[in-house]
């Protein structure tokens, strides 16, 4: 079961590969994973678990961007993991 967390990184995922116009394929692809594995599929679909720290840092790669893309910020994840500070 994915938590809030997982749903978020996933979606950010997914928002920074449209806007660089990447289709799941040619992630997949990227990511050295075959043809038609689905990889990246599976994961925005709900139908696997989410990306683990190592494809985070490939995505970023690919993307060209920063591994805290697609994090929130510490407030934020806090909220989601349900953590107070006090």
């Amino acid at each position: 079961m994915k938590t809030t967390l997982n749903i978020y990184t996933t979606e950010k995922v997914k928002q920074i590969r449209k806007e660089k116009k990447f289709t799941r394929e040619q992630v997949d692809i990227q990511l050295s994973f075959s043809s038609g594995a689905n990889y990246i599929s599976h994961i925005e679909n709900g139908t696997d678990k989410s990306y683990n720290l190592y494809h985070s840092n490939e995505l970023a790669k690919i993307f060209n961007c920063d591994i805290a893309n697609f994090f929130p910020p510490p407030q934020e994840a806090n909220s989601l993991l349900g953590i107070s500070r006090y």
